[in-house]
């Protein structure tokens, strides 16, 4: 095993720490996107399938094996609300004094989340929890004035 293969699996062991690190962390969690979630898995078998049965040797097989890692990362990812952050995906995480507003509202399976920056929407979660529950526990840790609900 060379060095780049050392590297692979050192940077796959990190990825994996940092989902375990905050899944642990999240308070409410947002609904998965069963569609990206799915062709995150499949792509993540189809490498993994694709590398034990093209290679012979272990040293061939790391870079295949932190490719489907990394895919299933992903499909795992979970996204939701800390106490410091709002996390969307495993490169954006917005800490709660970056955003401008974050605006609430109600729809039928509960509630839509829009985080904002100056008047751009930067991210957009699902939660099954009301906009009021939402609401007043981000007013703990945002400016209440930040925090609004569409109706």
């Amino acid at each position: 095993m060379n060095f780049v293969s050392s590297g692979y699996l050192v940077i796959l062991a990190i990825a994996i720490g940092v989902s375990l690190w905050l899944r642990l962390h999240l308070v409410f969690r947002a609904r998965p996107r069963v569609v990206t979630r799915s062709l995150y898995l499949a792509a993540a078998l189809v490498v993994a399938f694709a590398t034990f049965w093209t290679t012979t040797t272990w040293a061939a097989r790391i870079p295949g094996i932190f490719i489907a890692g990394m895919l299933l990362v992903f499909a795992t990812w979970q996204r939701g609300l800390t106490t410091t952050s709002v996390v969307n995906g495993l490169a954006s995480v917005r800490a709660y004094g970056n955003l401008t507003a974050i605006q609430l509202q109600a729809v039928p399976a509960g509630a839509t989340l829009t985080a904002m920056v100056g008047s751009m929407p930067v991210v957009r979660l699902q939660f099954k929890e009301t906009p009021e529950v939402l609401a007043e526990f981000l007013r703990q840790y945002v400016a209440p004035k930040r925090v609004i609900i569409i109706q």
